[in-house]
C-alpha cells in the first residue's frame, strides 16, 4: 500500500492540479466503466514495497535435496549414456 505521495501538475494556461495518494492507480489495478482518463505515469524506484512483493520468492532448498537431485542426474544421464 502506498502510505503517501504528494505532487503538482503544472499545465499552461490551466491552473496546478495537486496530485494525491487518492488520485493514484497502482500498478496492477484496472480502471472500469469510465469512458476516458487522463493519466500521468510516476516512477518510484524498483526498491518499493510493492515491487519487491510482486518478485517470486526465492527457490529454498537444503544441501541435501540439492545433492540427492544432483546424483539422480548423475545416474539418469549415465544410464542414458
Amino acid at each position: 500500500m502506498l502510505y503517501e505521495f504528494k505532487g503538482v501538475l503544472n499545465l499552461k494556461g490551466v491552473d496546478q492540479v495537486v496530485l494525491t495518494e487518492d488520485s493514484l492507480l497502482l500498478r496492477g489495478a484496472r480502471l472500469k466503466n469510465t469512458t476516458w482518463i487522463h493519466g500521468i505515469v510516476v516512477y518510484s524506484g524498483s526498491d518499493t514495497k510493492l515491487i519487491l512483493n510482486s518478485m517470486r520468492p526465492p527457490l529454498k532448498r537444503s544441501t541435501m535435496d540439492r545433492m540427492t537431485n544432483n546424483q539422480v542426474d548423475q545416474k539418469l544421464y549415465r544410464s542414458l549414456m
